[in-house]
């Protein structure tokens, strides 16, 4: 199992804040290293996405565990410490 915890980016470059990374590399003015740096985050984070909703789709439904439950319908658990 792998665990991905969220995270929250915002950033803009300081010479050009109005750079959109959805814009692709035709957007970046000047070979500017910082927006180039940007369309690269998104980019990954894009192809990351595209991973896990695959990943998903091909493990199918997660297992769910269930209590352990003897023949005569009671919870086998240690009950016995309480």
């Amino acid at each position: 199992m792998v665990k991905l915890g969220t995270v929250r980016f915002k950033a803009r470059c300081e010479r050009h804040p109005g750079f959109d990374p959805n814009d692709g590399p035709g957007g970046i003015r000047g070979g500017c290293k910082r927006c180039m740096l940007l369309l690269e985050i998104h980019d990954s984070h894009a192809r990351l996405v595209e991973l896990i909703r695959k990943a998903k789709n091909e493990a199918g439904p997660a297992l769910v565990k269930r209590a352990a439950v003897g023949s005569n319908g009671a919870d086998e658990r240690q009950t016995t410490l309480f």
